[in-house]
This record gives C-alpha cells, sequence and structure tokens, in this order.
C-alpha cells in the first residue's frame, strides 16, 4: 500500500517537517505531485538548519541588510512558507482545506506573552495573506488564551508542543469555543482550519532515560519504548469522542473539524524501528508530520511493498483506555508521569528559543562576513 492510497483510504496525511529554499525549488513539486506529502511544517530549529547549509540565505540575507536582525528572519521564513504555500495551494483546494497547509511559528520568545503572541499571529498571517497557512503557537496557559482569540478572529492555528491529555483537552475546548463564538454571531466558519499537534518521541527519550537509571529489569521490560504511543492512544481516543460530539456541530454548520497531528515522529533510540512512530500511529483522519530523512525511509518502504495496511485494524484494537490508564498508573509509581511531560513542554519551548537565537547569530555572523570583503 502506497502513501497516497493510505490517505485516500484512511485520510492519514504524511506532512513534511522540514523546508528550505532549496527543496521548494528542486523537490518539492515533485513529492507533492507523486503523493508523497500533503502538507508542510516548519519551526525555528528547522530554519536554523536552513539558514545555516544552504547557500541561498546567504545573498538573501544581505539584501535584506538593512533591516533588523528579527525582521530579517521574519522576512526569510515568510518568504519559504509562501512560495511552499503557494505550491502546495492545489492540494488545499483538493481536500477541502484539510491538506495542502504550510505551519509557520510565531517566535518562541512570546510563548508565555498573550498580547505579543496575538499581534504577531496576525502580522505573519496578514502578510502571508494566503488561505492554506497556518501559525503554530505553543499550547502553554498564555498560549491557550491566545490561540482561542485567533481561530475567533478566523486565523488558521497549529497548536503546537502538546504532551499532556489535559493540556490537549483545552486546546480541543478552545476551538470548539471560538468556532461556537463565531456560529453565536453569525460569523462564517469555514475557511478555518486548525490542528493539535502532539509530540511523541521526545516521551519515549526522557522516559526510557529515567527508567534506565532506576534499573529495574521488569519496569524496562514494561514501559521502555511504550509511553511515547499510550500517551498518544489516550489523545487519539479523546479526539475520537470529539467526532461524536462537539465537532458534529461544527461540521453540519460547515466547519471543519480540527485533526490530531503526530510531531516527533522521527526515532532517537537506534534499538528501535526507525519508522516505529510512524507505524504504530497508523490511525484514521491524522496526520503525521515527518523530518525528510524519515519521509526517505517511508518512501522506500512504498517501493519495496513494505507498507504494511493492517496496522490500522491493529493499532485500533489497542486503543483500550482503561488498560492504557492503568498501565500510567502503575508507571507514576516510578515516575511522575505528569512532571515529565509539563517539563517537556517547557523545554520544547526554551530548545525553539534557543535555536530562534542561533538563526539571529547566523544572520549576524553572515553579515559580519559580507561586510569584511
Amino acid at each position: 500500500m502506497g502513501i497516497k492510497s493510505i490517505k485516500e483510504k484512511y485520510n492519514y496525511s504524511i506532512w513534511l517537517d522540514y523546508l528550505d529554499r532549496e527543496l521548494i525549488e528542486t523537490k518539492l513539486e515533485e513529492l507533492i505531485n507523486k503523493g508523497y506529502i500533503f502538507g508542510i511544517t516548519t519551526n525555528p530549529t528547522i530554519f536554523n538548519k536552513a539558514i545555516s547549509s544552504v547557500n541561498y540565505y546567504k545573498n538573501k540575507i544581505n539584501e535584506l541588510k538593512l533591516g533588523n536582525y528579527y525582521e530579517i528572519i521574519e522576512k526569510l521564513m515568510i518568504e519559504d512558507v509562501k512560495y511552499a504555500a503557494q505550491k502546495l495551494l492545489k492540494i488545499y483546494e483538493q481536500t477541502d482545506g484539510y491538506d495542502g497547509l504550510v505551519s509557520i511559528e510565531v517566535p518562541p520568545y512570546i510563548a508565555y506573552d498573550y498580547q505579543a503572541t496575538i499581534d504577531k499571529a496576525i502580522k505573519i498571517f496578514n502578510e502571508i495573506s494566503m488561505p492554506n497557512i497556518m501559525i503554530k503557537v505553543p499550547g502553554t496557559l498564555e498560549g491557550l488564551k491566545a490561540i482561542e482569540t485567533l481561530l475567533y478572529r478566523g486565523i488558521n492555528v497549529n497548536i503546537t508542543l502538546l504532551f499532556s491529555i489535559e493540556n490537549y483537552k483545552q486546546v480541543l475546548k478552545c476551538y470548539v469555543n471560538a468556532l461556537t463564538k463565531r456560529l453565536q454571531e453569525n460569523m462564517d466558519i469555514k475557511n478555518i482550519v486548525s490542528v493539535a499537534s502532539f509530540f511523541v518521541s521526545r516521551v519515549d527519550t526522557s522516559v526510557d532515560n529515567i527508567l534506565l537509571k532506576i534499573n529495574n529489569h521488569s519496569l524496562n521490560q514494561r514501559f521502555l519504548g511504550k509511553l511515547a504511543i499510550l500517551n498518544s492512544y489516550l489523545a487519539y481516543i479523546q479526539y475520537k469522542r470529539y467526532f461524536e460530539n462537539d465537532f458534529k456541530l461544527i461540521v453540519s454548520k460547515g466547519g471543519k473539524y480540527q485533526r490530531i497531528l503526530w510531531a516527533s515522529t522521527s526515532t532517537k533510540n537506534p534499538n528501535y524501528h526507525p519508522l516505529k512512530y510512524v507505524y504504530e500511529l497508523f490511525l484514521d483522519s491524522s496526520i503525521n508530520t515527518i523530518p525528510y530523512e524519515t519521509l526517505n525511509l517511508l518512501i522506500n518502504e512504498e517501493l519495496n511493498n513494505n507498507i504494511k495496511e493492517e496496522f490500522f485494524r491493529i493499532n485500533n484494537e489497542k486503543l483500550n483506555e482503561d488498560y492504557i490508564l492503568n498501565e500510567i498508573k502503575e508507571l507514576n509509581k516510578y515516575i511522575n508521569f505528569d512532571w515529565v511531560l509539563n517539563e517537556l513542554q517547557y523545554k520544547g519551548v526554551t530548545l525553539f528559543s534557543e535555536s530562534y537565537n542561533e538563526i539571529l547569530y547566523n544572520i549576524i555572523n553572515t553579515l559580519e562576513l559580507i561586510n569584511l570583503k
């Protein structure tokens, strides 16, 4: 079974978690036309990698040198995202706006600032001015308030850095509240699109590290490499509940349901299958955004006829909420799982902030080298 046929049969979309100018100009159209990808996500770490490794940006930075450094970063990001969105627009139109989307993140240093998040999100959204753009906003406490306001104002939002089920429930409520309020005020909701990005592999990385320090053989047998998927299955169960209730009203009024997106799905542990967080998350009506290297692995699997449709059945049979909650309850005797998840969100914001600062450094360094010539 191929990536495109999985999309057609199960509404399971592969998105690419990477973007740079070289990719846009040489490979992106082919990936889209062959049905390998149906959307793109970006973040400060991705742009830092792009800007530090692709020569195109050096000349572009020189062209923009009269602006301040923050403006240069924003313009570089916006230009790439808009270019990619133009190439994906036909997918957006073919899928009624559920796919063909490109995400761009607000600067992470405003993740805890409600008003700054709103102002920046609206500015970026209006500047790109395309229907298939989503603004990424971290699901922090302050971010949640901004998310509901942005959705109410008609801004497409990708809520990112979600790790805990409670946080995810808050996000679902924000989406429903915002669109319900628009309906009550006779405002249109049909073009508003949102996804909730639930992070996966980092959960195993953190829990596994703690388990290995505890060094209990039976605990390791039971929990190593398991919690990321169990946690994701809990989120998916909650997601499907909304299909039966809150999403029904929104869809009946012409709106869209908020799809769940699996993020951080590359395998960090070499002992695990490199497509572990792809195959074990074959769940209908969801999205999996994967790095370029992981995408190439999946394409090779398709070319060798190794993608197994049966994973959709197997994974659905594992959606046993009572069993999963009991496993987490047992884990909590040794590890405070909620603390791990909250810490991961905090570290995620910090990591993206560090990447953003590295972009600043690269721009400053590039301009200094140009001025020396």
